[in-house]
């Protein structure tokens, strides 16, 4: 357990930073079954708005995003859990090998002659990829800020009001490197906030219990100062309960596409059971789909809707012939 020491250098000033930092992200990793690994967390003097995941299991957070974010646990347990998500979705290997291909793609149109076909259309086909780099790029933050709002409800901190770590970059997106679309790899933080708005609406409340069963079956981790005198490390715990495994493709399909029909969002429902038909056929997604677009004929008088709700049923049907429901 993290214990302050006045005979140690844990009297400087950010030894009380690196305290709160310990608290919350050790919060996340019990909720989450993380603590199969260390975790380092480092604090670097910057006024950089800033924070980012680094070799293996390793976040830094500038001071100048600390700082602006002090006093909000839940905006700092996003920021921690969004880094973490980075490595828990191997995005840094994926950068590499992306940026690998890259790298070998321009050395190929460099080594070609001038006025060959190969050499002309070489730096479109570079062009190209760096902008599939920077379309990848940005869907890794989304899919960061997702997972990272999901560690973090586990551990019983609010997204709702972990959405001023989104707000503060909205504030700041005057500045012409917040609007350099091309050229950036994050999408723009009013578009963060959108796609993470719709996401909360499909989270469930039963990821609340989990984590916090998860904690009370765990020990409290341990935390070091590390060598460098800029990061604390948390030590993992050697033989885990229970270990993080990412939410199967087929289970979070079904998960938004339920809470979407549930509030009532029904394209959205059906475009979601539709993807999970594709990798798991299933009578009973068939008949989400069926009353969704019932719902949307009776709203709309669409005859679209009616006429896919009644295709629906055929279909679930066939995967069920003793279904008692009259087309």
């Amino acid at each position: 357990m993290y214990k302050k020491d006045l005979t140690t250098l844990n009297v400087q000033p950010y030894a009380l930073d690196f305290y709160k930092l310990y608290r919350i992200s050790e919060r996340i990793i019990r909720a989450n079954n993380l603590d199969y690994v260390n975790w380092r967390i480092s604090v670097r003097k910057s006024d950089d708005w800033n924070a980012y995941a680094d070799g293996i299991n390793s976040i830094n957070i500038y001071t100048g995003l600390y700082d602006s974010l002090y006093g909000n646990d839940d905006a700092l347990a996003f920021i921690i859990g969004h880094e973490m998500s980075h490595i828990l979705l191997g995005h840094r290997q994926r950068k590499e090998e992306i940026l690998d291909k890259l790298e070998r793609s321009e050395r190929m149109r460099q080594a070609m002659p001038y006025g060959s076909i190969g050499r002309s259309s070489g730096g479109l086909s570079t062009y190209i990829q760096e902008k599939r780099f920077l379309s990848e790029s940005r869907k890794m933050e989304y899919g960061a800020d997702t997972l990272g709002a999901e560690l973090m409800t586990r551990a019983g901190y609010d997204m709702n009001k972990g959405m001023q770590a989104i707000k503060q970059m909205e504030a700041m997106a005057h500045v012409d490197t917040f609007r350099a679309r091309i050229n950036d790899t994050h999408p723009m933080p009013e578009e963060r906030e959108a796609s993470m708005r719709e996401n909360l609406a499909t989270f469930t409340e039963d990821w609340v219990n989990e984590g916090k069963q998860n904690i009370i079956d765990s020990n409290v981790l341990e935390v070091k100062k590390s060598s460098d005198r800029v990061s604390i490390v948390i030590s993992g715990t050697q033989n885990p309960k229970k270990v993080f495994v990412l939410e199967p493709i087929d289970k979070k399909l079904l998960r938004i596409a339920y809470m979407n029909y549930k509030n009532g969002q029904m394209v959205n429902a059906v475009k979601y059971f539709k993807k999970l038909n594709e990798i798991k056929p299933s009578y009973v997604n068939y008949l989400y789909m069926s009353y969704a677009n019932e719902y949307l004929y009776n709203q709309t008088k669409d005859e679209k809707y009616l006429k896919q709700s009644t295709a629906d049923l055929k279909e679930a049907k066939k995967l069920n012939p003793e279904l008692s429901i009259s087309l």
